[in-house]
């Protein structure tokens, strides 16, 4: 993905209704974020954001002081607050978490007896992710699927706290950084992982189905640990 300044158009100006300004101001940058308009690293100021968004400097403020909080965006000093770029370790200690709340999340669903809708589901998901395997559609199986089926065994667990921290995480955001280090043969990898959680999960196995689940997640976070330092400059 290009970061250049020729190849990203900014983001047009919007107007934001007075009620709750500062929400929408984050969920503004969020989005951007999200759909790759604002890189990582890219420097913000509160005097573009207020100009593009017709939003004053207290709301600004207030958004990017969420935002920071919430590990979206980061503050250097003498450079300011920028678009959060994530390091090796960043990576890593996300994907330890992760491991942990999804093998919960896939001990609870298997486990479940009303769970037989929201496993359906998984199995549809899965099989839109198998069509973009054989399509070799890595940018859909990874930006859109991908974050769908995680999303939807969190939610499927039917706890709150799980899925406030899982929510936390900010991985919707954050995803467009996981593009560069995908490719097919590591997508081919990642969907026989997750053809084994939803075997788990349809014959209702909780400790195979959190078994599969985690493996799944340390795969990718020992495919973090192994790639080249450049790869994070």
């Amino acid at each position: 993905m290009s970061t250049s300044p020729a190849a990203r158009r900014p983001p047009p100006r919007e107007t934001l209704p007075e009620t709750g300004v500062a929400e929408r101001v984050a969920e503004r940058i969020r989005d951007d974020i999200r759909h790759g308009r604002l890189a990582p690293g890219q420097r913000l100021t509160e005097a573009e954001l207020a100009e593009r968004l017709d939003a004053s400097r207290s709301p600004i403020r207030e958004a990017l002081r969420r935002l920071e909080a919430d590990g979206v965006l980061s503050f250097e000093k003498h450079r300011g607050v920028s678009v959060r770029k994530l390091s090796r370790d960043d990576f890593v200690h996300l994907l330890e978490v992760r491991e942990v709340l999804e093998g919960l999340a896939g001990r609870l669903v298997a486990g479940m007896p009303g769970a037989v809708r929201a496993i359906a589901e998984l199995g549809r998901l899965f099989g839109k992710m198998a069509v973009a395997v054989r399509r070799g559609d890595v940018e859909r199986y990874n930006l859109s699927l991908y974050i769908d089926f995680h999303s939807r065994l969190i939610t499927a667990g039917e706890n709150p706290v799980l899925l406030r921290q899982w929510q936390q995480l900010q991985l919707d955001v954050l995803r467009e950084q996981f593009r560069p280090i995908i490719d097919l043969p590591l997508v081919k990898v990642a969907h026989r992982e997750h053809a084994d959680l939803v075997a788990a999960l349809e014959a209702h196995d909780p400790q195979r189905a959190e078994a599969a689940a985690r493996q799944h997640i340390a795969h990718f976070t020992e495919h973090i640990r192994r790639l080249p330092d450049r790869t994070f400059t």
